[in-house]
């Protein structure tokens, strides 16, 4: 692996909803996906408390720009990957910012 470039993880179910996380231990974002038939959500996951100032996740699959509270750390993105191992979900403590119109 680079040392210059963070990576990035995506956990699928047998459904294919997925929950997918980019960068580093400090600065990361977590996008999870859910499928209905054959449509589907896309969902940018970030803290309760909002932020309108944009940042920047420099990672593997390039530049993703996010709102600060929805830049999260690697403990957060674990306690939201086990939450959607166990219940499919996203944990309620959590927004949900839906981008799926980037996807059509």
């Amino acid at each position: 692996m680079e040392s210059n470039v963070s990576p990035y993880v995506i956990f699928s179910l047998n459904n294919n909803d997925f929950i997918q996380c980019a960068g580093g231990i400090k600065s990361l974002v977590v996008e999870a996906r859910f499928y209905e038939g054959d449509s589907f959500k896309h969902f940018i996951i970030g803290k309760k408390e909002m932020s309108n100032v944009w940042h920047t996740i420099e990672c593997k699959v390039g530049p993703i720009r996010v709102l600060g509270h929805e830049v999260l750390n690697v403990d957060e993105a674990l306690e939201l990957f086990s939450y959607f191992y166990f219940e499919n979900d996203i944990l309620p403590t959590y927004n949900k910012r839906n981008i799926t119109k980037q996807f059509a």
